[in-house]
């Protein structure tokens, strides 16, 4: 099945702990931005990577259920890619959907349901990955749906977000889903510890290049 045919590549977004990083030791985000660049840069890395269909972003954190946080997300977004000529991030005017607004609950629980959903609509991803901070694998709640995420979570740090490795990271989940591997099992956490065998960092040619260039411009901003 090709990205092109089926629902194509996701990105489940979190926002707190991943574009918001919070707690005492979150480096303070000067207005009128209201996420960290940093953040962003990565998430705009992730987002220009090689892949066979452009990654989609369903929007995965509480915000989704404030329209006027919603629009927030997407100014900021407007805000980087005007400051950061050729960011993806520039063209994001709406997010291709969201998980329900009906229930909160476990967010394992909730992104399982949406692709519940779109699997009995016959629109499953080709390849899909979560950016969170919560725990989406471990604990008695992600207990029963855990092999059904392992390969397909990038865990942040809460008071880091999401880092440029970590944006490589998702990109190699990605693509070993893509190309049928089954050696996507290994969890590179946001505090740096791993599990599993290491990623092979060459299956995201010029992810660098784009973070990079993209890093370089964010400091002169």
């Amino acid at each position: 099945m090709s990205a092109s045919s089926s629902g194509g590549v996701i990105v489940f977004l979190d926002i707190d702990g991943v574009l918001l990083p919070f707690g005492s030791n979150a480096a303070a985000v000067e207005p009128p931005a209201l996420f960290d660049d940093a953040c962003l840069s990565a998430l705009s890395a992730l987002l220009a990577a090689p892949l066979p269909c452009e990654p989609r972003l369903v929007l995965s954190s509480t915000w989704r259920a404030q329209p006027a946080f919603v629009a927030d997300i997407l100014d900021e977004f407007r805000r980087f890619g005007a400051a950061n000529d050729g960011s993806p991030l520039g063209a994001v005017t709406a997010f291709v959907d969201a998980t329900s607004t009906e229930h909160f609950g476990a967010r394992q629980h909730e992104i399982a349901s949406w692709l519940e959903r779109r699997r009995a609509q016959g629109q499953a991803p080709a390849a899909w990955v979560c950016l969170d901070d919560e725990e989406l694998l471990d604990g008695e709640e992600c207990a029963e749906r855990r092999a059904m995420f392992e390969g397909h979570v990038v865990q942040t740090r809460s008071d880091v977000g999401l880092t440029a490795e970590q944006a490589a990271r998702a990109v190699a989940l990605l693509r070993a889903q893509l190309a049928g591997s089954g050696s996507t099992s290994k969890r590179r956490r946001g505090d740096g510890e791993e599990e599993g065998e290491e990623y092979d960092e060459n299956v995201t040619p010029g992810l660098h290049a784009v973070q990079t260039r993209l890093s370089a411009v964010s400091r002169t901003v």
